[in-house]
């Protein structure tokens, strides 16, 4: 990054990022030699150290809250910076196109963290925000209507002889006529018991059999691949403890009874109030970096040239992973340190 902020050929990204940054890509150019007036530290190379130079740096680290060190420790690590730096100019990195890329994001990055937090920061949400919120997505907030139902199934296929099928047909009409018999369901209150012994005896469906015929809860009207359409339907609209008619499907018979309910529930604005409050503190923030970027985008003047889009044929995706996993070297160690710490 250092290496970055020293290349005056890095001008031209003042075009690119203008006016986000330019007059500080434009100061961040190679070090001058000093003036006759300021006072000299050290002097590596072409380039001075100076006093102005010096302060800057341990008001630098005063403001990170980082430990300063003895005077002529400190010098001694400008002067190695300052080394390091000379040497990494010889080697040509300061044309290096990541640096250059790494530089211009650390610029935005630093744009959009001071204008857009400030924004933020003045984002109030009011109570009748989060009202009107609660309001207009009150359905995520209920919980529908719950229907238990208890089933005997007997599946049938298309291949199936029409002898066979009035056999089952006859085996579930026998199930509802010894269901029927339950005194729970003469009196509309279900007998998970009792009708369990049927599902036993009865129905071949292996995940419900042995579960009394139980299906578990479903939302009101509403519908699985599972269960035929008209058999749930059914169920729906029994009454707790009342047996259906035997039902003809086109996956076979069908006896449905509606073992419970749960009434619908709606979770109060007070248990939501805080999610709801941060949600929209999530959107508005959005919104304003929306905003943000359109407003840069309407200060850029921006051309765009179709035809010469249209000229550039781009490599295969495959490709370039392909090339990436197999030339690029894993990092340093010390790069790693060094992005990670800085100086």
């Amino acid at each position: 990054m250092i290496v970055a902020l020293n290349n005056c050929k890095l001008r031209h990204a003042s075009n690119l990022l203008a006016p986000l940054g330019a007059a500080f890509l434009l100061a961040a150019c190679a070090k001058q030699p000093a003036t006759k007036t300021e006072v000299v530290l050290a002097k590596v190379g072409n380039h001075d150290i100076t006093l102005a130079e010096f302060t800057s740096e341990v008001a630098r680290r005063v403001k990170l809250n980082r430990a300063l060190p003895e005077k002529a420790a400190l010098l001694n690590e400008m002067i190695e910076h300052e080394t390091l730096l000379q040497k990494a100019r010889q080697a040509g990195l300061e044309h290096d196109p990541e640096l250059r890329r790494e530089f211009e994001n650390h610029l935005i990055s630093k744009l959009l963290s001071r204008e857009i937090s400030a924004r933020v920061d003045s984002i109030q949400i009011s109570a009748d925000d989060v009202k009107a919120e609660y309001g207009r997505t009150i359905a995520s907030y209920t919980q529908p209507v719950k229907v238990r139902l208890a089933l005997l199934s007997l599946p049938t296929t298309s291949k199936i002889s029409d002898a066979s099928k009035e056999e089952l047909r006859k085996r579930m009409a026998e199930a509802r006529a010894k269901a029927m018999e339950i005194p729970a369901i003469l009196n509309k209150k279900p007998d998970a018991a009792a009708f369990g012994a049927l599902a036993i005896a009865y129905s071949d469906d292996p995940g419900s059999r042995y579960r009394g015929g139980d299906i578990g809860w479903l939302d009101e009207g509403t519908f699985t691949t599972h269960w035929p359409r008209e058999v749930l339907e059914t169920g729906y609209k029994l009454e707790i403890g009342m047996l259906s008619p035997v039902l003809e499907t086109e996956k076979g018979f069908f006896l449905v009874m509606k073992t419970d309910t749960r009434e619908r529930k709606v979770r109060p604005l007070a248990d939501v109030e805080a999610s709801i409050r941060q949600s929209l503190l999530v959107q508005k923030r959005h919104g304003v970096e929306a905003a943000f970027h359109k407003e840069a985008r309407d200060v850029a003047r921006i051309q765009t040239y179709p035809d010469a889009l249209a000229s550039i044929t781009l490599p295969k995706q495959e490709k370039l992973l392909a090339n990436k996993s197999q030339t690029e070297p894993p990092a340093l160690p010390l790069a790693q340190e060094s992005r990670t710490h800085g100086n």
